[in-house]
């Protein structure tokens, strides 16, 4: 017998077992063993790898929008193997748990092989099989009977992401139909882009060079969780650390995975992290640690500013040493006075210090006036554009189109209000509003959502509050989904049709999020279209040419390889195609005014701003939302907090059967119950410690299995976010509890958004 690795490990078992020393060194019982591994080893149902010549091809990963490069090994004709791109800009070699089982979602279950239509109740999953032109045909009717009958505003789009010429697709196909309801996910890059909208004059993400800090302070940015582009900020601060004398202090309300690696941890009270921020302002200014040359050249409304006859509007400056004094602060996040003053000098005096924004993953709305709090500080020690700082990074790069054609019936319907009230004399500055999609359709006021189409979304899931969600759907007349794998939204649709994979098609993969350079990824079809699925561009293109007129006149490509040609310029597409992404080079010696596009061209610390429906600007300071957790806390006395993590996707995939296997027992505890996580001391005094409890909020109730935490504060529970799926996916539904579910939204007072980072909740003995 050779002593091969199988070999090995059978004679290790065997002098683990022990036994008498005859029978352990005699040959029989190995032989026996290695005879019984080779039998089972060739049962016809043992899953065997694919056989044949390996290859390897290089495209991008379309699951999120980080935009990593990744490398796939074929054996034969299938795909057996994911790998992180060596040498790639955003990843350079690494991967996450999701793209490394993103061959999962392509061969697995869940995969849509065909268009389906409801054959039961919404819900039940009972679908089905029709063919493209019947599932075009349907959709066509619906939405040109509406249109017909002066009701297109009553149709809705419901988008994952708003960048990218798929989505700038589908948003060009309702502005010719003649629907104002365009609605995306709400996430904190978002917020951050009307920040810098309001402080920079320019609606973009924000790029951080984490590599080049030297002192980073994170307010609650997850960064080893999933935060912003996740393998490159992952990789950044492994790189980052590597470097003698650099310094992270990570400040957030649980001693998160980042919490643990950072230098320091600043534990605050939940939701206040924009307190703290302001108190660390207030030092540099009393203590003259701020850039003066940036404040008096490249800023405004840092010092008071002179308005109407004669009258003077409180500065930044003022503000901040009246409102955020260090004792103050303290008591505002429970870090004490002492500890406020040294972290203040410490980022004051550091050379290229950086302050992070964008809670947990950053995948939920954040406070608009929170972020231009945290972002100040930025500013405040002109980190804006330089070495290791923060830029203003454009988010899309989809331009070139020709105008849209416009008619009577499309005009009608564009000039009705939106179903979200967002761009209203109520939130004049907002958007869209996805939390109060379910309110408009519910109450059917300013009128009914007729029909809802959904692209790289699952709101049926994301969407706070699942009770008051799901008796929305049930007022929607007819709902169709885009999508490549079935998901929540999917099993309460009507129609579902098949998106070709990125491992299938081409895609534009618009900047990542935090990326400090813009960059556009390309996916390429490195495998052939595995079943009868349509490119999601190709789908409302041939949607729109069924339909005709305006719409279809607005829609004139042949395809969206087509139409993506038209969507970027010459010298992008060739590095696309050559490179799989388009990156600008880092312009050293721009100017630093071209960093702003407002009015005088200069940072603007408190903007004034007026918006339609406002009759008199406003005035927008940054500051500290006092109230970041939603819910009544006399009948409520906990608060419960979403947990990031980097093997959970809160996506429309969900996550696949690997990633299932690999969360831990505080995550999901006995193979299906949700855990959660609270300090022994809370967890005893509410009498939860030793097994079950009932968790309950004013939107639901679920039972956990509580596990003991010394890292998480007193009176708070952390509960892991993306679980809790209802879908079709045998292995990942009815696994967990949906935190989102348990969520009450929170209204940013700025923008009305969904701004809850906790909701109060209450647990006893189950």
């Amino acid at each position: 017998m050779k002593l091969d690795r199988r070999s090995f490990l059978v004679l290790s078992t065997g002098f683990s077992i022990g036994g008498a020393i005859g029978s352990t060194f005699s040959p029989l019982p190995w032989k026996m063993t290695d005879d019984i591994a080779i039998w089972t080893q060739n049962w016809p149902w043992t899953p065997v790898p694919e056989q044949g010549p390996v290859s390897f091809l290089e495209t991008t990963c379309g699951l999120c929008p980080g935009g990593c490069g990744i490398t796939l090994r074929k054996a034969g004709k299938k795909f057996v193997r994911v790998m992180g791109t060596k040498g790639h800009p955003v990843n350079d070699g690494g991967a996450c748990p999701l793209a490394l089982s993103s061959l999962q979602l392509l061969y697995g279950h869940t995969r849509i092989k065909t268009p389906l239509k409801r054959s039961g109740k919404r819900g039940q999953g009972s679908w089905r099989a029709i063919t493209w032109a019947e599932a075009i045909d349907e959709i066509s009717t619906k939405l040109t009977q509406l249109r017909n009958t002066r009701q297109a505003h009553t149709a809705a789009l419901y988008l994952g992401d708003n960048r990218g010429a798929v989505p700038q697709l589908f948003c060009r196909f309702m502005e010719a139909y003649g629907s104002p309801n365009v609605i995306a996910d709400e996430t904190a890059w978002q917020a951050a882009a009307k920040a810098f909208e309001l402080m920079h004059g320019q609606a973009y993400y924000p790029g951080f060079d984490l590599a080049n800090a030297d002192f980073v302070v994170s307010f609650g940015a997850n960064i080893l969780e999933g935060w912003g582009s996740p393998v490159n900020a992952i990789r950044s601060f492994g790189k980052w650390q590597e470097k003698d004398g650099n310094t992270f202090v990570c400040v957030d309300s649980k001693l998160s995975n980042t919490a643990a690696k950072a230098h320091q941890f600043v534990a605050v009270a939940p939701g206040s992290e924009a307190a703290l921020a302001l108190g660390l302002a207030n030092v540099l200014i009393s203590k003259g640690l701020v850039d003066t040359n940036f404040l008096n050249w490249y800023a405004q409304g840092f010092e008071d500013v002179r308005e109407g006859a004669g009258g003077m509007r409180r500065g930044f400056k003022r503000m901040v040493l009246e409102d955020y004094r260090p004792s103050l602060v303290a008591a505002m996040t429970g870090v004490p006075e002492a500890d406020i003053v040294a972290l203040g000098e410490a980022f004051g005096k550091a050379k290229n210090p950086l302050a992070l924004f964008g809670r947990g993953k950053a995948n939920t709305w954040e406070n608009v006036s929170s972020i231009m709090a945290i972002h100040a500080l930025n500013a405040v020690k002109g980190r804006i554009n330089q070495k290791g700082g923060v830029r203003a990074v454009q988010p899309d790069f989809v331009a070139g189109w020709p105008e849209v054609v416009r008619d009577e019936a499309g005009l009608a319907g564009r000039n009705q209000p939106r179903i979200d009230g967002a761009g209203s004399a109520e939130f004049p500055l907002a958007q869209n509003l996805p939390n109060r999609l379910a309110d408009g359709a519910l109450k059917q006021t300013p009128y009914p959502i007729k029909a809802l189409m959904v692209y790289g979304a699952d709101p049926y899931y994301t969407l706070s509050d699942r009770d008051k969600v799901a008796k929305a759907f049930e007022h929607i007349e007819f709902i169709v989904t885009i999508a490549t794998n079935l998901n929540d939204t999917a099993n309460m649709s009507d129609l579902v049709l098949p998106a070709d994979s990125f491992i299938e098609a081409v895609y534009d993969i618009p900047t990542p999020p935090g990326y400090a350079q813009p960059l556009v990824g390309l996916t390429r079809p490195v495998v052939p279209r595995l079943f009868d699925s349509k490119h999601p561009g190709d789908i409302v293109l041939e949607l729109a040419r069924k339909m005709g007129g305006a719409v279809g006149g607005s829609m004139p490509w042949r395809n969206f390889e087509n139409c993506l040609e038209a969507s970027y310029y010459k010298g992008q597409r060739d590095a696309m195609k050559k490179d799989g992404f388009w990156t600008e080079k880092e312009e050293a010696d721009e100017p630093l005014s071209r960093a702003f596009a407002t009015r005088t061209r200069r940072f603007d610390f408190s903007p004034r701003v007026i918006a339609p429906h406002m009759r008199v600007p406003k005035v927008v300071e940054p500051g500290y939302l006092k109230e970041a957790v939603s819910g009544d806390a006399d009948s409520f006395p906990l608060t419960l907090l979403p947990l990031a993590s980097l093997r959970l996707s809160t996506g429309p995939a969900g996550v696949p059967p690997f990633m299932v296997k690999i969360l831990p027992n505080s995550v999901l505890a006995d193979t299906s119950r949700q855990a959660v996580v609270m300090n022994p001391h809370t967890a005893r005094a509410y009498g939860v410690d030793r097994g079950l409890g009932l968790l309950s909020t004013a939107a639901g109730e679920t039972v956990v299995r509580v596990v003991s935490d010394p890292g998480m504060p007193k009176n708070v529970i952390g509960m892991a976010d993306g679980l809790g799926r209802e879908g079709n996916d045998k292995y990942l539904s009815g696994k967990g509890a949906s935190y989102r579910a348990l969520e009450r939204p929170l209204a940013d007072p700025l923008t009305g958004n969904n701004t809850a980072y906790g909701v109060r909740a209450r647990i006893k003995p189950a």
